[in-house]
């Protein structure tokens, strides 16, 4: 219940400051089944199913974001950025189609306490209004009010973009210099600018 209280918040304020209401539906099933839902089935089998469905979760999305990038990238290599999104969809159907792996799909591990996830919760809360108040409410994404954008945000867009049209990636701005850092967060920008 906390975790889908702060989901709505979070949704509601990037509605707030002009993202499109489908934009947020489809990044989040995104991130629900093409993330999340094969990271933790994942995590769940290689690690044992006992930490418990938070911990599952976590460690789940950031191995599925991994495999996002990792499914992602020879993908785009061959020119078939799209076939990247086969891999979440494999694993699941693995997950269904066989029998051994069934009991993945249910937490076993120990059951958290009320107070600590609502704790969690209201820390997640209270993040999500500092970043409103001091990011989104002072540095706006639409123009014009956009005009004066954070200086680095053209950087890390150009980086974005050159992971989803090239692979192997150059600095955009250098022709024929490799890129050799930004990897991962630009690389998931890449990959998730599908949906």
């Amino acid at each position: 219940m906390p975790g889908a209280f702060v989901f709505f918040a979070a949704a509601l304020v990037l509605v707030k400051f002009g993202t499109p209401v489908l934009d947020v539906v489809r990044y989040s099933a995104y991130l629900v089944l093409g993330v999340t839902l094969p990271g933790t089935l994942v995590w769940r089998a290689a690690r044992g199913n006992f930490d418990g469905f938070v911990a599952d979760l976590t460690f789940g999305t950031a191995l599925g974001l991994i495999g996002s990038i990792l499914a992602y990238l020879p993908a785009r290599t061959v020119g078939a950025p799209l076939a990247g999104l086969a891999a979440p969809m494999v694993v699941v159907a693995a997950f269904v189609a066989v029998p051994s792996l069934a009991p993945h799909w249910r937490s076993q591990g120990p059951v958290l306490p009320r107070w600590w996830s609502w704790g969690v919760g209201l820390t997640c809360l209270l993040g999500l209004a500092v970043v409103t108040r001091f990011g989104l409410a002072l540095e706006p994404m639409k123009f014009p009010a956009a005009a004066y954008q954070y200086v680095d945000m053209p950087f890390h867009l150009a980086l974005a973009g050159e992971l989803k049209h090239h692979f192997p990636a150059e600095i955009p701005y250098v022709a024929g210099e490799p890129l050799y850092y930004h990897w991962f967060v630009h690389a998931q920008a890449a990959a998730s600018n599908y949906f």
